[in-house]
């Protein structure tokens, strides 16, 4: 008979990257229109096999000084999923980020936010310098 306690708890999908998209992207973040790495599409792929998770992420550049963090970040948040033994990040450096990736509702919200910081700015425009 097998003790209830030893078996595992399945690794749920929707719970990794809910965890992983928890994680703000700081450039988005800089200019004040933040979205998590999953809604910016950044996250490529989520593989599950019993307790170890493997994700694959890309970053917006090629060149991006914040994959350290990103790495660090997903490897965290993941291990504190329900079920999660072992986590490994992988950064395809091959895969070229736009933002044709990010999932549409994030990619609507950002529209709208661009919109209303230039109706706003049209509302109040910065006056010339003076000659």
């Amino acid at each position: 008979m097998v003790d209830a306690e030893s078996v595992p708890e399945p690794v749920v999908e929707s719970a990794v990257l809910a965890a992983i998209n928890t994680i703000v992207d700081p450039c988005s973040a800089a200019v004040s229109l933040p979205v998590g790495l999953v809604d910016l599409g950044l996250v490529q792929d989520v593989r599950i096999d019993h307790g170890s998770v493997a994700v694959e992420i890309v970053t917006t550049a090629p060149r991006c000084l914040y994959v350290g963090h990103f790495r660090e970040m997903v490897e965290d948040r993941v291990r504190g999923v329900a079920g999660v033994a072992e986590v490994t990040v992988h950064v395809a450096q091959s895969d070229v980020w736009d933002e044709s990736m990010m999932l549409p509702a994030a990619r609507e919200a950002m529209s709208a936010r661009v919109s209303a910081r230039r109706r706003a700015l049209t509302l109040h425009p910065t006056p010339p310098p003076p000659r």
